[in-house]
């Protein structure tokens, strides 16, 4: 028997930040708040027993970290700079697998 599965879900995500300053004396770094909502889909197809091909598509959103937001350092070989403007990262992201 051919079996066929779906799952479909949904994630909502609030971020913020807020009261933060830069160690470089930028105290101007603004507050923010932003929401997010990532839907996935997942469908499963079983056409035996041992044979299973599943296709999924998804939205998926990545908000910056503190450290990419308010971090400088340089240190011998290693440099980091921060963006407190950095935007979340935004994408649909496809899988396909047996």
């Amino acid at each position: 028997m051919i079996k066929l599965m779906w799952l479909l879900g949904i994630r909502y995500e609030d971020w913020s930040s807020d009261g933060a300053f830069s160690s470089d004396g930028d105290t101007t770094a603004k507050d923010r708040d932003e929401k997010a909502w990532s839907p996935k889909l997942s469908i499963g197809y079983f056409p035996t027993q041992d044979v299973t091909l599943r296709y999924s598509v998804a939205r998926a959103v990545r908000f910056p970290i503190v450290e990419e937001l308010y971090r400088n350092e340089s240190t011998g070989d290693r440099q980091f700079n921060s963006d407190p403007d950095l935007e979340p990262e935004d994408g649909i992201h496809h899988n396909l697998c047996h």
